[in-house]
């Protein structure tokens, strides 16, 4: 399991290489090329942080055979207060990330409809997530996807996984919101907030070495001829490396970061709503 250059292709997965499929389309075949040659009770059970309508966790059961067990953890309150960035809790500005927003409890539906051993753990995750005892009846991560927008909530999440060394070498992290919220709020770096800043701090943390194997984590060069699965701001995969060098795995070049934000669809948009609304609220 070394992720090299033309993976996707060993892994059957080469339309992705051309924009045509979701992103996690990508991360069914970086689960399977993961676990290429391991038992399968090494990586076994898949961990969907944010849960919302249980979309993803319906597209992953589609997929994946039934060996993995499914956790589904999110407040099903919606999200919860954040302290992430003053212009978040500007009401004058439309993020889409405000407390209370994507509230949904789909547990009764998603526990008769899914495939598999489900489970779910309810409650905002700075509370939900204090008692490692829970832990007990997990088993190591072949997938962790992280849907839950805000920095706050991905620090919390991510950090019980690797404390109770849930996250072993050959795990997949796909990230939902990987530049949606940066690009928002007018950072340089997807690092520096959201989803991004919480992946970060735990590869710092718990001195792991992260790749970067697709997605926008991986952002496109002219002069790169081989697979480019970078076309969105969300979507971002690493795998979790055994026997290298502490590392968050991101290294975008500055011009590279410059080039994205103007030529990304998201990353427009959402910077032009903002200073529209901060306009608005300041006339």
């Amino acid at each position: 399991m070394t992720f090299a250059m033309g993976w996707e292709t060993r892994a059957n997965c080469t339309s992705c290489c051309h924009g045509k499929c979701a992103w996690r389309e990508l991360a069914v075949c970086a689960i399977a090329e993961a676990r290429r040659g391991i038992d399968s009770s090494v990586l076994a059970d898949v961990y969907q942080l944010g849960v919302f309508r249980g979309t993803s966790m319906r597209f992953l059961d589609a997929r994946l055979d039934a060996s993995f067990d499914f956790w589904g953890l999110d407040s099903f309150k919606g999200l919860p207060h954040t302290f992430e960035s003053p212009r978040l809790g500007d009401a004058s500005v439309d993020y889409s990330w405000h407390a209370g927003d994507y509230a949904a409890d789909p547990r009764n539906q998603l526990t008769k409809k899914l495939q598999r051993n489900v489970n779910f753990i309810g409650g905002f995750f700075n509370v939900s997530l204090l008692d490692d005892g829970l832990a007990t009846e997990m088993r190591p991560a072949a997938y962790i996807d992280v849907d839950v927008d805000l920095y706050e909530s991905a620090r919390d999440s991510l950090d019980f996984l690797f404390r109770n060394r849930l996250v072993r070498p050959g795990t997949v992290i796909g990230y939902d919101d990987w530049w949606v919220l940066t690009c928002c709020d007018g950072a340089q770096s997807p690092l520096s907030g959201g989803e991004g800043r919480a992946h970060a701090e735990m590869a710092e943390k718990y001195n792991v070495a992260l790749k970067c194997i697709g997605g926008s984590c991986m952002l496109p060069r002219r002069e790169h001829a081989g697979c480019q699965t970078h076309r969105h701001a969300w979507g971002a995969l690493f795998v979790v490396q055994a026997d290298h060098q502490p590392s968050h795995g991101v290294w975008h070049r500055e011009m590279d970061i410059e080039e994205f934000r103007k030529r990304n669809s998201q990353c427009r948009n959402c910077a032009a709503r903002y200073r529209r609304r901060a306009s608005a609220a300041i006339s």
